[in-house]
């Protein structure tokens, strides 16, 4: 039941996650219409900033799902590498997705007068640069562990630089295609 729940929701994130964004924006005006107007101005801007996070904290846990660890009777268990991998990969793709849509909003919502195209500039640049960071941070663990395989090379090489398909390195193949190592072997 539980599971199904969850299925349902996240086959619906975007129609949920727009509904919540009304809702929370009808109470902001709600909330605006009774302050004075330049409280009410402040409070519409914190209220869209808050909302446009919200959802997309909403729509990020939706769209890339993270498998709980296990944990043994005995005590902590090592997950496998594709499990690790898998893991590694989706917090990868929230806190991206999030920390990008974060600084995007605080430059468009809440920065002082700027002229549109320089407030614009400095909000895709920006998000372009923590994605690179985060990146950066995060490719090491995206590797095979025992070898040092980039799965990503790997995978261009198998579909092609501009394939559609979607799978993930643990999807396509069942142990690493350099060394061999299986997935399915624990962690470290």
């Amino acid at each position: 039941m539980k599971e199904d729940t969850r299925e349902w929701i996240r086959n619906r994130a975007g129609l949920i996650g727009v509904a919540l964004m009304v809702l929370w924006g009808v109470l902001a005006a709600v909330v605006a219409t009774f302050l004075p107007p330049t409280a009410s101005r402040t409070i519409v801007k914190a209220s869209a900033a808050v909302s446009v996070l919200g959802f997309a904290a909403f729509y990020a846990w939706a769209q890339f799902p993270m498998a709980p660890r296990k944990q043994s009777t005995i005590g902590n268990s090592t997950p496998t590498i594709g499990e690790q991998l898998k893991r590694t990969t989706a917090l990868f793709q929230r806190t991206v997705m999030l920390v990008a849509v974060a600084w995007c909003v605080g430059v468009t919502l809440l920065a002082p007068n700027l002229p549109a195209a320089k407030r614009n500039g400095f909000a895709i640049i920006g998000g372009m640069v923590l994605f690179l960071a985060g990146w950066l941070l995060v490719r090491s663990r995206l590797r095979c562990p025992r070898c040092g395989t980039d799965f990503k090379k790997e995978r261009i090489a198998k579909l092609g630089r501009w394939s559609m398909d979607t799978r993930q390195s643990t999807e396509l193949w069942d142990a690493c295609p350099h060394c061999g190592v299986s997935f399915n072997e624990p962690y470290r």
